[in-house]
């Protein structure tokens, strides 16, 4: 009692000390993490000082992968949503600056158009009621909750598109021709020049002549540097541990597959007694056993050896009847087949056919009867032909549902055995010439016509046991212990050399950019792209990342490239050709000098004097070398008969204007200036869209929360 009335009388002071332990650990919290600092954002972005709010955003990514499909990924949902969220704001702007405003009326009128083929809103008549849809959005606002919301937000989206027209339009206003431009372009595409020429590729000139230092290259990306922005990105290199069955686990299930061919004795637990298991070798019910024991199901098809495939086609189609092939591999799959039936069939078969679809079916539109209905449809045609087949034709054009050759009185032609679904297959080989009968498939009700036969070849039915090859526990754990020790060695050593002793492949994978999904040779995994972005990750780190597919890859972070100018590095795969190209062309153009075509030609081994005819600056490829637009202008320069050398993308090129055609002026040149509106107008709304974003100031949070 006496412990209690202390407590009682310091209760203020311990409440406050209670306090103030809890203030100094959420304190120290926030100083751990950075504060309340970029590193730790609260929202998906800003555009121009408007914040994305990140849990809105959730919910339209969540409904954009909805309605985007199932083969659509987060990542994609994401871009798609931020998109949307960056060009409202950005646009928004626009809209207030130049006044534009898109009306109540306007909004019904879009609404009308969007909504006048909807039969929810038709009267009695089949005709579009407004009023309906007036009452429809009156009972939706009452009732409010989601759906308003939806519509709401549906309205919205109708009047910012509208704006948004209203934009481009406003810019497309500016973006006129002029009668001397179409009168350029119609000049471009009917001026024609003949030309003789001689081109010396530039691998005429060995590389190791043209050497390019990795000064030379920065100079020219400081030169270029339009050419050379980079976005921030980082590069890795790898070691895939792949989850592949071993060589014990190959052949334990060859040993299966191998007990599975012949009888064996084992314990049933309702009879407490040891029973014989008839194998694939002598079991009477075929089909049952393979679904039993086998990866893949029974095929009840006969087969020709052309329809055999693989290194054992020949082996499988010259085993006897009652005979058992395997065990062998094929794939992942370990087989063994039994030849269960030998007998000849045609080589091709030309049917027709009158498919009779049913409700029920994949493939059945609104119009199917009822299978009861169809079936009876099916004999009441039949009976109609059998009695009088070149009725048959007639009927096909009239109730055949199948498109693609109703109208051709059902014909399909000639086919190969194995071609059609089994059931309509096996109708058509294994009946005889001008039988009609019904056959029932996935598709429907066939009534089936053979028109010919032609050939005969043996066939074979087989039986197919099939298991696949999987690693095994001792497998998996032997790959996740490889995938440790060498997370764990290259932590302390080189990761190449490391590798290599190992024999382990390294693989590079370089500007991979802080949203990117799918990496080459990993897959999609966003936690590893989260991981190389990540503040704390530096470079040379190692991590092991367990994949989706049961693989594991150990990871390490070979560069962070950062936002500006590109790197000699990271440049030179495109610089390299171009300046080693320069050096080339200058020894090329020394040794070609001044000398007209018959000499260059002869400067040069397996060089001669060609020529090219009708070229146009629209269409500018020479034959021979390829495109080359700066060439064909050059020779457009010359004067008629003169000759001179020009680089080119390809080589060099000594140049002789042999005749150049100037088209006769036209009237007017409308078709062309309006072709080219056309196409300065028709990318417009993309156009506008990236110059806004790229003005505005935007801040992409995106990688913290996904």
């Amino acid at each position: 009692m006496a412990v209690l009335a202390k407590i009682r009388q310091r209760s203020l002071f311990l409440i406050l000390i209670i306090a103030l332990a809890l203030f100094a650990f959420i304190l120290s919290d926030i100083l751990s993490r950075g504060g309340f600092s970029q590193s730790n954002p609260t929202s998906i972005g800003s555009v121009n000082g408007t914040d994305i709010e990140a849990q809105s955003f959730r919910v339209k990514v969540d409904n954009a992968e909805r309605n985007l499909g199932a083969n659509t990924t987060t990542g994609q949902a994401v871009k798609y949503v931020w998109d949307q969220e960056v060009g409202k704001i950005v646009y928004n702007e626009q809209f207030e600056k130049l006044g534009i405003r898109v009306e109540q009326d306007e909004i019904w009128t879009m609404l009308v158009n969007s909504l006048s083929g909807n039969p929810n809103f038709q009267n009695e008549n089949g005709f579009f009621d407004e009023f309906i849809l007036r009452e429809y959005i009156s009972g939706l606002k009452d009732e409010g909750g989601e759906l308003w919301t939806q519509w709401v937000e549906y309205e919205n989206s109708l009047a910012s598109n509208a704006a948004q027209q209203h934009y481009h339009n406003l810019v497309k206003s500016g973006l006129g021709t002029t009668k001397l431009e179409g009168r350029w372009a119609y000049t471009n595409e009917e001026a024609l020049v003949d030309f003789d020429y001689v081109y010396v590729p530039y691998s005429t000139i060995a590389d190791e002549q043209a050497e390019v230092s990795k000064e030379e290259i920065a100079a020219y990306v400081k030169k270029n540097p339009l050419q050379f922005k980079v976005d921030e990105s980082r590069a890795i290199r790898f070691v895939l541990f792949e989850e592949n069955p071993s060589v014990d686990d190959e052949e334990a299930a060859k040993q299966e597959v191998a007990k599975l061919i012949q009888n064996r004795v084992e314990f049933n637990p309702n009879t407490q007694q040891n029973d014989t298991v008839k194998g694939l070798a002598e079991t009477e019910d075929i089909a049952a056993y393979l679904g039993s024991y086998s990866d893949i199901p029974y095929r009840d098809v006969y087969t020709s050896r052309n329809q055999l495939n693989g290194e054992f086609a020949d082996s499988l189609f010259n085993t006897p009847v009652g005979g058992v092939f395997g065990p062998y591999k094929e794939g992942t799959l370990y087989k063994a087949t039994r030849v269960v039936a030998q007998t000849n069939l045609p080589d091709s078969v030309k049917a027709s056919h009158i498919l009779i679809s049913y409700q029920g079916l994949q493939f059945a539109d609104a119009t199917a009867l009822p299978k009861s209905q169809a079936k009876s449809l099916a004999d009441s045609l039949l009976t109609v032909i059998k009695s009088n087949s070149s009725k048959f034709d007639e009927l096909a054009k009239e109730y055949s549902v199948d498109q693609s050759n109703k109208d051709k009185g059902g014909d399909l032609g000639y086919f190969a055995q194995g071609t059609m679904v089994p059931a309509f297959n096996d109708y058509v080989f294994q009946n005889k010439k001008g039988d009609v009968g019904v056959v029932e498939t996935q598709f429907g009700y066939h009534i089936v016509k053979i028109d010919d036969q032609k050939g005969s070849s043996a066939v074979k039915k087989f039986a197919t046991i099939a298991r696949a090859v999987s690693p095994s526990e001792k497998t998996l754990s032997d790959l996740f212990t490889a995938a440790t020790k060498f997370e764990m060695a290259v932590k302390d050593g080189d990761f190449q050399e490391i590798a290599q002793e190992s024999n382990y492949q390294v693989r590079p994978i370089n500007n991979i950019g802080k949203l990117d999904e799918f990496l080459p040779g990993i897959g999609v995994n966003r936690a590893l792209v989260q991981w190389i972005y990540n503040e704390d990750t530096k470079v040379a780190d190692i991590r092991r990342f367990d994949l989706s597919n049961g693989d594991y890859a150990v990871v390490q972070l070979t560069a962070k490239i950062k936002e500006g100018l590109a790197t000699p590095e990271n440049a030179s795969a495109r610089v390299l050709p171009i300046l080693r190209n320069e050096k080339k062309a200058s020894i090329i153009r020394e040794k070609l000098g001044t000398k007209g075509l018959d000499e260059a030609a002869n400067s040069f081994e397996n060089i001669s004097i060609q020529s090219a005819l009708a070229v146009s600056r629209q269409n500018p490829t020479i034959p021979g070398a390829g495109r080359e637009p700066k060439v064909v202008g050059f020779v457009f320069g010359l004067a008629q008969g003169a000759s001179a050398t020009v680089d080119g993308n390809l080589g060099v090129y000594v140049v002789q204007n042999k005749n150049a055609t100037t088209p006769q002026e036209l009237p007017g040149y409308a078709a062309y200036t309006e072709n080219l509106k056309s196409q300065r107008t028709a990318a417009v709304a993309a156009n506008v869209f990236n110059v806004l974003k790229e003005k505005a100031e935007i801040e992409d949070n995106r990688i913290v929360f996904y």
